[in-house]
């Protein structure tokens, strides 16, 4: 056999086996929508997201929207327990959180795939490089986000998601996965980049940027992260002090929460001091 034509069968013989796990996962989806039309949202789960405030303020239809997206990301992500059983109250909140941030654009309960669940905060070693001196740390997360999987704790996801708080983990999580799934466009990266030029030459953050807290100029993941949180949490907030910012995650998320009229309190003086730990990942 020639080098020409074996060069040509091994192609050939990639392309079908690409072509063949492409076509499987095509109709694998199918199958899955089509027995996500035929199956009812349970009472149990429509009880849990009646706890939540945000859930409650939403439109009929968008509710009907989200308990699709939340059957789908249930049928589709694993969950997994470190200390504790999964119960679905834990499975039905994330998913309802990554319905919100898919309301504008629903493929993206695509990702994360998986999310593992802890009791309480959870150690995370760190490994620090400055200027070629390398350092080992430990650190206490609420939350990490790592290619398509998100780590939380629970008791810190669970007070935010049925409380009352600018912050919520699960949503900062979540926005990491979309950013390193998705480019941020222009007009947030400009934000990043004005809002970071305001906050460099005094260290202290101008009252304006209050809302965002210290942690989201750590870099322009953590800005986005928080930046999300705040946009479904504190909207009008985020609107008032940040309004390029807001306008920008509109354009972006595809929808626009001031519509739901649902402001969670702000307290500044939190906000800062839970940005400077290390809470979220």
């Amino acid at each position: 056999m020639s080098y020409d034509l074996a060069l040509a069968l091994i192609i050939t013989t990639f392309f079908a086996i690409f072509l063949f796990f492409y076509l499987w996962r095509v109709q694998t989806r199918r199958r899955l929508e089509a027995r996500l039309t035929q199956m009812a949202f349970p009472t149990s789960w429509r009880s849990i997201l009646e706890r939540i405030a945000l859930f409650r303020a939403l439109s009929a239809l968008e509710r009907a929207t989200i308990e699709r997206g939340i059957l789908r990301f249930i049928h589709t992500c694993s969950f997994e327990g470190v200390g504790l059983h999964v119960s679905d109250e834990m499975r039905v909140t994330v998913a309802f959180y990554a319905a919100v941030l898919s309301l504008g654009r629903p493929e993206r309960l695509e990702y994360p795939r998986h999310v593992i669940l802890y009791a309480e905060g959870f150690v995370y070693e760190e490994v620090i490089d400055e200027g070629g001196i390398v350092s080992r740390g430990f650190a206490e997360l609420d939350g990490q986000a790592y290619e398509e999987s998100i780590a939380l704790s629970w008791h810190e996801a669970r007070d935010e998601a049925f409380g009352s708080s600018e912050h919520n983990v699960i949503i900062h999580e979540l926005a990491h996965i979309i950013d390193e799934a998705e480019d941020l466009d222009e007009a947030l990266l400009d934000c990043f980049e004005q809002l970071s030029d305001k906050v460099a030459p005094t260290g202290h953050l101008p009252d304006d940027c209050r809302v965002l807290g210290e942690y989201a100029f750590e870099n322009d993941a953590e800005f986005f992260a928080v930046a999300s949180e705040r946009f479904i949490q504190t909207p009008a907030r985020l609107k008032r002090d940040l309004g390029k910012l807001y306008d920008a995650l509109v354009l972006f998320y595809g929808f626009d929460p001031l519509t739901w009229g649902c402001e969670a309190p702000f307290e500044a003086s939190s906000a800062i001091i839970n940005a400077q730990g290390v809470s979220h990942g």
